[in-house]
């Protein structure tokens, strides 16, 4: 299994395939995309927070948002 992770090559892979979806892409195809290219960086992020008590690492997840008829999005960030 590939240890999850995001250096600039894979970066670079990201952005490339991003911008090979079809503009047409069907919605719950692309919320799913969205939401495994986020969990690839909370997972990052919860492996490189500093931890104390571990709160912070806790919070770190996804937040969907529906972003409008067109334009799902997801973030990841504390929550």
């Amino acid at each position: 299994m590939q240890q999850p992770g995001l250096d600039i090559k894979s970066f670079n892979t990201l952005v490339k395939n991003l911008s090979d979806l079809p503009a047409d892409m069907p919605r719950p195809a692309l919320t799913k995309a969205l939401e495994k290219g986020a969990e690839v960086f909370a997972t990052a992020a919860r492996q490189q927070v500093p931890v104390r008590n571990g709160l912070l690492r806790d919070s770190i997840g996804i937040i969907r948002k529906k972003g409008g008829k067109l334009n799902p999005f997801t973030m990841v960030g504390p929550r």
